[in-house]
């Protein structure tokens, strides 16, 4: 019964790769799962130890964090790299940012019973049958901020809408509530109940709408070789086993008690959002899934078994699908992270630029001829974005191309062809002129600048051609805006030929060694077999 378990080595140091989707066992944490101990506080009441730290506990009072919203950096920055967008325009755009996400949901179709669930979130008067007026009477807090608890909600301004986003299905809902409300608001709590129960049996999974695009974008089927990069939480990953069943039922005939004959590999470098993969994985009955722990940058070359190899000449692992969703500086998640407000900086996108175009790079080294692969960041950030993208364009010149996708009802806006690279003054606090100092190309790049800032050549679009910018259109980007979500980029690309162009040396700039190109066969130092 077990799917695999194999030894990755890199650098000297050995990663256990350790995931069994059959194995459904109670305590998935293993001994660490203990139960806390109780101990009677200050009051005489027991009280876990978990409350005493001021862990997740049960809390009563509810008490809100408040931040503070809107930063002037951020705007002078944004209103420098969209000059076209009209001040009005620019103006609903920041304030939607200060504005908290509406909840969305996805029903699993590829439960038996979905269509009920359908049915049941599809009832005009679904809103109106569970809420409960609350009995209290609203205070105001003492930091001053609202009582969620027994606030008395409009019920005409509570609406649970089906989505037209999602097409495989048309299985998307937004309720125009955030989750802080859903959550603490005594009315709904029926509603967050029956959502979060169902969301734990694995009949919905509580998504952002603009999470759900690379998925769904990248025409993911049955058969399909998977490859999840940078996987946790694992909201995608459940998507992407979703869509797989999908296809085997509605496009194939088959049932849902089959297994599909595609793969999944998730892959995390977080060990602690790894097993949070795990976890989330567990509410879905599959086998055909392996979680790894690894930097997706420097991630091996995984070898079939001979008997199991579908090309003996080249026995590597290469995926039909690749979800490249990388790590990023999450300016245009803003909604849902207020704290970055008051820490936003140049500084977060310009130090991972880097690490994005590794793992891009990487990707597009383990895709098959034909496969395609789906770049995104929860950024706004051109040197997060198109200039990554133009980055691999650059390196893997007639090996890939760019493909124009859509979604129809979802509005997206072409990427950016010219952009501006800019950090931060030191000691600047906008009093004076600007905050930032602008660079015109890399040749006015000081060292100490190149050095501290980590501004780089790739980032600026004149290191790259007319032909190469012109595809850049094709990017997509999303504003929040328009269509009451998160901001979101995202591109796919297609792999054209089997002839790799990022030679030996083409990641100068990215790494110290060449130990993140390719592995060949006739090395087995650095071939790492796994059987699937």
């Amino acid at each position: 019964m077990v799917l695999a378990i194999g030894i990755i080595y890199h650098s000297n140091k050995y990663s256990i790769l350790l995931y069994q989707m059959e194995h459904k066992k109670k305590n998935k944490w293993g001994a660490k799962n203990k139960p806390w101990k109780r101990q009677k506080g200050q009051d005489g009441k027991e009280q876990t130890q978990q409350q005493q730290e001021g862990g997740a506990g049960k809390q009563e009072d509810y008490d809100l964090f408040q931040f503070k919203l809107g930063s002037p950096k951020f705007d002078e920055y944004y209103q420098k790299q969209f000059p076209l967008m009209p001040a009005e325009e620019f103006k609903q755009f920041t304030s939607i940012l200060c504005e908290k996400l509406p909840v969305t949901f996805r029903v699993n179709q590829t439960e038996v019973h979905h269509e009920s669930v359908c049915r049941m979130f599809s009832d005009p008067h679904f809103i109106e049958k569970y809420y409960q007026e609350p009995e209290g009477e609203q205070q105001q807090l003492k930091d001053g901020t609202e009582d969620l608890k027994n606030k008395a909600l409009d019920l005409s301004q509570v609406v649970l809408a089906r989505k037209g986003y999602y097409p495989p299905g048309d299985v998307l809902y937004e309720m125009t509530v955030p989750r802080e409300l859903l959550k603490k608001n005594l009315g709904l709590k029926a509603i967050h109940k029956l959502v979060q129960r169902a969301n734990d049996a694995g009949i919905l999974t509580r998504q952002e709408i603009v999470s759900m695009l690379p998925p769904l974008l990248l025409g993911i089927e049955a058969e399909h070789a998977v490859f999840d990069m940078c996987a946790a939480p694992g909201s995608k990953t459940a998507q992407i086993v979703e869509l797989m069943t999908c296809s085997q039922i509605y496009d194939r005939g088959g049932s849902n008690a089959q297994k599909t004959k595609g793969f999944i590999i998730a892959n995390d470098a977080d060990p602690k959002r790894a097993f949070m993969l795990t976890h989330q994985m567990n509410r879905l009955n599959t086998a055909n899934m392996l979680i790894l722990n690894h930097n997706a940058q420097n991630f091996p070359n995984l070898c079939y078994l001979p008997q199991h190899a579908p090309s003996q000449a080249d026995p590597r692992v290469l995926f039909d699908r690749i979800v490249c969703d990388v790590p990023c500086s999450s300016d245009a998640a803003i909604r849902k992270i207020p704290s970055k407000w008051e820490k936003w900086s140049t500084g977060d996108g310009a130090a991972l630029h880097i690490l994005q175009a590794r793992i891009l790079f990487k990707g597009l080294q383990m895709l098959k001829v034909g496969g395609r692969l789906s770049y995104s960041t929860c950024s706004l950030n051109p040197v997060e974005d198109e200039a990554v993208v133009a980055s691999a364009l650059k390196q893997f010149r007639g090996c890939i191309q760019l493909e124009s996708v859509s979604l129809p009802g979802f509005k997206f806006r072409e990427g950016m062809t010219q952009w501006r690279v800019m950090t931060e003054k030191v000691g600047s606090h906008g009093e004076e002129g600007s905050f930032f100092q602008e660079f015109a190309g890399f040749e006015e790049v000081t060292p100490d600048v190149h050095r501290v800032r980590c501004i780089k050549d790739t980032m600026f679009p004149g290191h790259y051609d007319e032909e190469t910018r012109a595809q850049l259109t094709k990017c997509l980007r999303v504003f929040p805006h328009d269509q009451n979500t998160s901001g979101f980029f995202i591109i796919n690309r297609r792999r054209i030929t089997s002839r790799c162009c990022c030679r030996r040396g083409a990641q100068r700039g990215y790494s110290k060694t060449s130990s993140n190109h390719w592995a060949s066969p006739s090395n087995p130092e650095k071939v790492q077999k796994l059987q699937l």
